[in-house]
Order: C-alpha cells, then sequence, then structure tokens
C-alpha cells in the first residue's frame, strides 16, 4: 500500500491577500479556514494571532447573557 503524502496548505489571510507565513508562490495551497491548515509555520502565526487577540478566537462563539 502506498503512502499518501501530506501536502502543505498553508493559511491564507483574506485581508492582506497574502500567505500567512510569507511563501508567495502561486502553486501552493492555501485555505482561509484555520482546521485546513497543514503548514507549521502558519499553524504557529495563527495560534500567536489568537494569544494576541482573544475575542478573534471566540468570534462566532458569542452568547447573550439574560
Amino acid at each position: 500500500m502506498e503512502k499518501k503524502s501530506l501536502e502543505l496548505v498553508h493559511s491564507f489571510d483574506t485581508q492582506r491577500h497574502l500567505i500567512l507565513c510569507g511563501a508567495g508562490r502561486f502553486e501552493l495551497r492555501s485555505t482561509k479556514h484555520a482546521r485546513g491548515v497543514t503548514c507549521q509555520a502558519c499553524i504557529e502565526l495563527l495560534a500567536a494571532k489568537s494569544a494576541a487577540s482573544p475575542e478573534v478566537a471566540t468570534e462566532g462563539a458569542r452568547h447573550t447573557v439574560v
């Protein structure tokens, strides 16, 4: 059975229109969805970004307290 190689998927910043880790070649795969990212550098940058602004990490999970 042949092993499939893990293709790197980078994080794409939709506001700045670039790959988060700085990789700049168009043939690279990228996504705007954090859970699909496999590039370790992008994962670390996403984690640092979340730690710097906690509201980003909880966005979409806001609840109204009555």
